[in-house]
């Protein structure tokens, strides 16, 4: 029965997964389309920011709430009281220091326009924290279909509101505030199916600060390298339009990394048991596997988007945009490296030795900053991307030697050679073709299916695999 409810806990956890990449990607083709390059450049910067400061408040509170919620049993609402008043309080707080400093942030950020946006953006703070740590109470409580319905209403919210609000013209506004009643949407239906109600007494927070302190850290970290690299573009080039093509290319990427590191959060508590039942093999294969479906697929998307990025950039978000092609290649082969990284991470989690993921996360964001800092002023947006690129490749490696002193793992040799096999047949043979429009999605199409046809001739992929997805189709059909 435990293995079932794991199973069904899995599906649930993955079409919310879909559902998000479907509404992330509504949001990406339409709000270029329907506001001009510096009204983009402007939204992208806002709500990078703002979304950073959310994330805050999300690690230091979220980060082991669902642990100690799992843990407290029948007794679980004094711990999630304590936890929603200091999110109230300390998200509140965060909200009026940034409203008294969003001008100076905008002045450092060189475009003064950003002032009334991020102090809009404040409004979101309480809500969308408050939103994700009844995500968390959710998947503490074992109620994946709950959580998933949650996350499917605000991924739904978000950009029913933001076609609405601005395409009804209230332009960046209207983005911004299509994300605050996005938030506002998820509490209220995260409420109503957590049903926390209001106990007497809190509990004691000091577990949740003692086990979550180190994955704050190292989550700011990584959060932050994953947004500093915008903030230079906007502040250190010229062109103010810079940030709308680079803002695009790190949206996408972002859609890309949830759709490769999706299997890896689910198979979570699974590595957590055969970590604890020293099942080490089990582990491993785990892991391994992990590894072998984010190189996979990463190697896919990188490798086909390389030959038809501009076509594809133009098919999507019009000529204007063209520019996002190139810094969009590159981060997308970095982010093999960086969703290498969240599978160590998550070994580190489930092994019980989080500490040790801020060095590897914090080296890499100071490789990442001294990069850009360097390449910005001179390469722009593409030396942005390889600037965070190579952020993420140090901290890849960094955070995988920290697995390997008690959990042997690689990505076999063998993959490896496959995969670039696969991906070289797409290069040659997407290299002699010229295509614009419509020909250019079919030809990424073709592309896809011949690497995965040379990983089938190859061996790389074969009937266990097939057999594994049918399985997994056949059960969610059972559990519909």
């Amino acid at each position: 029965m435990s293995s079932r409810r794991t199973a069904t806990g899995t599906i649930r956890y993955m079409s919310s997964v879909v559902l998000q990449i479907l509404g992330g990607g509504v949001l990406t083709v339409f709000l270029p389309r329907a506001l001009a390059p510096e009204q983009y450049a402007t939204y992208a910067v806002a709500s990078s920011v703002a979304s950073w400061i959310e994330m805050i408040g999300c690690f230091a509170l979220g980060a082991g709430l669902a642990r100690l919620v799992a843990g407290a049993g029948d007794d679980w609402k004094p711990v999630v009281r304590a936890a929603l008043l200091a999110a109230l309080l300390g998200m509140s707080a965060l909200a009026i220091l940034a409203f008294g400093a969003a001008p100076l942030i905008a002045r450092g950020l060189g475009d003064p326009e950003l002032t009334g946006f991020l102090r809009l953006f404040v409004l979101d703070f309480p809500a969308f924290v408050v939103f994700m740590l009844l995500l968390n109470v959710l998947t503490g409580r074992g109620l994946h279909t709950r959580r998933a319905l949650a996350w499917s209403t605000y991924w739904i919210a978000k950009p029913t509101f933001a076609v609405i609000l601005v395409g009804s013209g209230l332009s960046v506004k209207g983005a911004v505030l299509a994300s605050i009643g996005a938030s506002f949407i998820g509490m209220i239906v995260a409420v109503r199916l957590t049903r926390p109600g209001l106990p007497a007494r809190s509990a004691s927070l000091r577990p949740l600060w003692s086990y979550a302190w180190p994955l704050v850290l190292g989550g700011v970290a990584l959060h932050l390298s994953r947004n500093v690299d915008l903030w230079l573009v906007q502040a250190l080039c010229t062109d103010k339009r810079a940030a709308a093509y680079y803002g695009i290319a790190c949206v996408s990427y972002g859609t890309g990394l949830m759709l490769l590191i999706s299997v890896v959060m689910a198979a979570l508590p699974t590595l957590t048991s055969a970590l604890k039942e020293k099942r080490t093999e089990d582990a491993r294969e785990l892991v391994r596997e992990a590894l072998r479906f984010v190189w996979l697929l990463g190697l896919a998307m990188a490798s086909v988007f390389l030959v038809t990025g501009d076509s594809l950039v133009m098919l999507v978000f019009s000529n204007p945009y063209r520019a996002t092609a190139d810094p969009l290649s590159i981060l997308l082969f970095g982010l093999l490296f960086l969703a290498s990284a969240s599978v160590f991470q998550t070994v580190l989690v489930a092994s019980g030795r989080p500490h040790r993921i801020l060095p590897g996360n914090l080296a890499g964001l100071l490789l990442g900053l001294m990069l850009d800092i360097l390449l910005i002023p001179r390469y722009g947006i593409v030396g942005a991307a390889v600037g965070t690129s190579a952020g993420f490749v140090l901290s890849a490696l960094l955070l995988g030697a920290a697995c390997r002193r008690n959990l042997t793992h690689h990505l076999p040799a063998l993959t490896a050679m496959r995969c670039g096999v696969a991906a070289a047949a797409v290069i040659l043979i997407g290299g002699l073709a010229e295509t614009s429009g419509l020909m250019s999605l079919l030809l990424a199409i073709l592309l896809t299916g011949i690497y995965f046809g040379v990983l089938v001739l190859l061996r790389e992929l074969g009937r266990s695999d097939f057999e594994a997805l049918a399985g997994a189709l056949r059960f969610r059909k059972r559990t519909r």
